[in-house]
């Protein structure tokens, strides 16, 4: 990991999702509670943000638009983030909804939820682009971050308040989880983890809430690189850039004190710094 640079000081309550669009080179995140929608094209300078009617915790690209995980729903959206179709709308308890999320390489949506005291009635959802959805894995405190191997046999979603880096087998074709275990306890890790990336060597990098640093574990679960960055509170990675060599962080703002703000001005912004590696292509969904 390299030098760490401020890319653009967004001030985002709670920045979350970065996700790179390839064909566009423009890379998309959201401001969970702040309600907003970001886009930055790097080679353009240009950064643009559009403000959401309710709070969106993750998106997935489709080929007009957006696929969204409101807090109770998976809709649809069009480029400027407004939302136009419900796909699902399973039934949460009341004070869950869902989180992080992503796409896997057939267009599969994958959503974890959270509720505000963490109880482990928290689940991984899996949403098919016909609007159908099965509960893939329940017991989970604070589901959040998701990857996959670069050859897809594996998949990684973080329960935050677990401390934990869950492991599955994954089936490509099915889309089936099975056999869940640990692939990293980050218990000894000041903070919790929150958002990963993959990258195409199968390392998997972690932003730690609280924790002032982002992780990088390799294929087996060892550590192998600590960057340290100038917030509390980072949230979430994604490899982006021509060459899918650039990692981008988000970060968070929500619940600092103003004298923690004073130490920390870049929190919410988003960062970046060149890796020596490249990231995962992600792909998206067809939908109209």
């Amino acid at each position: 990991m390299r030098d760490l640079r401020v890319v653009i000081e967004c001030a985002d309550e709670l920045g979350e999702c970065p996700r790179w669009h390839s064909e566009t080179q423009a890379l998309h995140w959201l401001d969970i509670e702040g309600r907003r929608l970001h886009r930055y094209v790097p080679h353009k300078e240009q950064y643009e943000t559009n403000v959401l009617v309710e709070r969106v915790s993750a998106l997935a690209f489709r080929s007009e638009g957006y696929l969204f995980a409101c807090e109770k729903s998976i809709s649809m959206a069009n480029i400027d983030g407004q939302i136009h179709s419900r796909l699902a709308e399973p039934d949460l308890p009341a004070d869950t909804r869902f989180n992080d999320g992503m796409l896997d390489h057939t267009g599969r949506f994958w959503v974890g939820t959270i509720n505000a005291e963490h109880r482990p009635d928290n689940a991984l959802y899996c949403f098919d682009s016909d609007g159908t959805f099965h509960i893939a894995d329940t017991g989970i405190f604070s589901g959040n971050g998701i990857g996959w191997s670069p050859d897809y046999t594996r998949m990684y979603f973080v329960d935050s308040r677990a401390h934990m880096i869950h492991m599955y087998d994954f089936d490509g074709k099915t889309g089936n989880v099975s056999n869940r275990r640990p692939f990293v306890y980050t218990n000894a890790e000041p903070g919790v983890p929150d958002g990963i990336a993959v990258d195409q060597d199968g390392y998997v990098v972690c932003a730690f809430w609280d924790g002032w640093q982002v992780v990088r574990y390799d294929p087996q679960g060892t550590v192998v690189a600590r960057m340290k960055v100038p917030v509390a509170r980072p949230t979430a990675c994604a490899y982006g850039g021509p060459d899918l060599n650039t990692l981008y962080i988000t970060s968070a703002r929500k619940g600092l004190s103003a004298s923690s703000l004073l130490h920390q001005p870049f929190a919410g912004a988003l960062f970046a710094c060149e890796m020596p590696v490249r990231g995962m292509h992600l792909g998206y969904l067809s939908l109209s």
